[in-house]
């Protein structure tokens, strides 16, 4: 009970140190509300729709119908609305280009795509028939505790 009333009152401390949020706080705030709405929302497949076909709208946004022959959240459902938030805070005013050209793109980029592979996988049932190509084999067979158990017995 003592540490949150300490955790509180140091957060109290810092905050007022802080001061009042500023017109640049505030923006960073609203266009990471609005990024986040629209990841929500499904992006902004909405403003495409009917001025492109069906399953490459599909495979764009999101949808039952893609061009792969599986559904899947769409190729630009989080990256489209994630690139619009970066010049959206240049414009701002709110992060300058060179502290975004020191952002490390290739560990986002890592990071993306293997959420990305990791939802295809589960998706397409990929996952499943790894699994049985892999482990398989060992459908039956004592795991290495039992093993160990029955050989000291």
């Amino acid at each position: 009970m003592e540490s949150t009333t300490v955790a509180r009152h140091h957060a109290t401390t810092a905050l007022t140190e802080m001061g009042t949020l500023t017109s640049g706080g505030r923006r960073v705030i609203v266009i990471t509300a609005a990024t986040a709405v629209l990841w929500l929302l499904g992006g902004l497949g909405f403003l495409f729709e009917g001025l492109v076909a069906i399953r490459w709208h599909a495979t764009l946004f999101g949808g039952q119908v893609s061009v792969f022959g599986v559904p899947h959240q769409g190729v630009l459902y989080f990256v489209f609305v994630g690139l619009l938030a970066v010049p959206a805070l240049v414009v701002a005013g709110t992060i300058d280009w060179d502290d975004i050209a020191n952002i490390d793109w290739g560990t986002l980029v890592l990071l993306g795509g293997g959420i990305a592979l990791a939802n295809a996988l589960a998706v397409t049932d990929a996952t499943r028939w790894l699994a049985d190509v892999t482990l398989g084999t060992l459908v039956g067979a004592p795991i290495p505790a039992d093993a160990i158990a029955r050989s000291r017995s």
